[in-house]
This record gives structure tokens, sequence and C-alpha cells, in this order.
């Protein structure tokens, strides 16, 4: 089940997203570096040059989108683990996630960016988000080659 906070993921890296919203339906998604909202029921587009215009400007129904992000029922948002990944820890989310078979929790703290593997309780720390993105070690292998081994549990 999708909230508000995958919403606002998901149109930050541009994903495709479905929703219905007091009985009408409507898809988010980018192309050509514009964002668009789509009113199936209506045919009608809205388009927005940024994902923060589009969640702020946008209009379903006569209201604000932003106003009723806690009502819309998302049916389909087209997450990869690696988008979804980067654009939380680029906005600073906390992530639970587990990677062959060991539970890791990624942050922020006073000490820099970390990842926290649970079972043995050690913690890798790193300046910013991209250095941790960039150089970060799970199992002895690069975050980045271990995308299709990452299943995200929870994005706070």
């Amino acid at each position: 089940m999708y909230n508000k906070y995958n919403f606002i993921d998901a149109c930050h890296i541009g994903e495709k997203i479905i929703f219905k919203y007091d009985k009408k339906n409507y898809i988010v998604n980018k192309s050509n570096n514009n964002y668009y909202l789509f009113n199936k029921d209506d045919d009608n587009y809205q388009y927005f040059s940024e994902a923060n215009e589009l969640i702020e400007k946008g209009i379903v129904e006569g209201k604000q989108l932003k106003e009723v992000l806690d009502y819309i029922e998302i049916s389909f948002i087209e997450f990869d683990t690696k988008k979804e990944f980067i654009a939380a820890t680029m906005i600073n989310r906390e992530i639970e996630f587990s990677c062959k078979g060991v539970d890791y929790f990624k942050s922020c703290s006073d000490k820099g960016y970390y990842i926290a593997n649970l079972k043995d309780n050690t913690v890798q720390y790193f300046k910013t988000p991209e250095e941790l993105l960039e150089n970060c070690r799970l199992e002895g292998k690069a975050l980045s080659e271990l995308w299709d081994e990452i299943n995200i549990q929870c994005l706070y």
C-alpha cells in the first residue's frame, strides 16, 4: 500500500503514478523534462516544470493536490529499488531495508549520514548522501552492485 510520502518521492524522481480521488482517475508522470497531471475521466492535462510545482499547484476536483494527498487512493507507482533508495537518501528519509538476509537502517545523525547493519551492529558513516551512495559497502560489495538484492521494508 502506498502513502503520500511514496507519492512525493515518486514525483521527485519522475515515476509514473496512478491514483484516484473523489471517484476520478489520474496519472502523474514526467515526459521531456515536464511533469504532468492527467485527469483520465475528463481527458485534461496540467503541465509543470518541477515536481514541487505539480504538488503545490496541481488541481484535482477543484482542490490543490497538496491538500488531498492524505485522501488519494494510489493504485500504482512505477518504482524501482535503485531510484526509490536514491531519492529517499537525497531528501534525507530514513530507510529500513534488507539485503541478502541482513537487515539495515539508513539515517542521519550529528556524525553524518549512515547505514547500520542491524545483525552485527556495525555502522558506516559518510559526510554527504552522495558519498553514502558512492562508497557504502554491504557484505563486501558496493551498494551500486546490490540494487537487485535490496528489499526496502519501510521509508520514514
